[in-house]
């Protein structure tokens, strides 16, 4: 919303990235909020190259797409992946 030139923000009650910190929390995360937001970047990425990126004629099979999730976790956690 923008008034008088001033964007005004409102707080919501829960934070979108609030179950994946957990998650990544559980998982052993030092900064799972940071983290769970790049998550969801990376998501957010991935979903915009299959629909209208560069990807776009290329669908990834399901063992795929947990392949690259299992491997973009394991980055964010500094482990080592699959």
């Amino acid at each position: 919303m923008v008034t008088g030139g001033t964007e005004a923000r409102t707080t919501p009650t829960a934070k979108p990235t609030a179950p994946g910190a957990a998650l990544l929390a559980r998982a052993g995360s030092t900064e799972p909020a940071a983290e769970a937001r790049r998550l969801i970047c990376w998501c957010d990425g991935g979903l915009f190259n299959s629909t209208a990126g560069s990807g776009h004629g290329y669908e990834p099979t399901l063992e795929e797409l947990r392949d690259e999730v299992a491997d973009y976790v394991a980055a964010l956690l500094d482990r080592p992946g699959r």
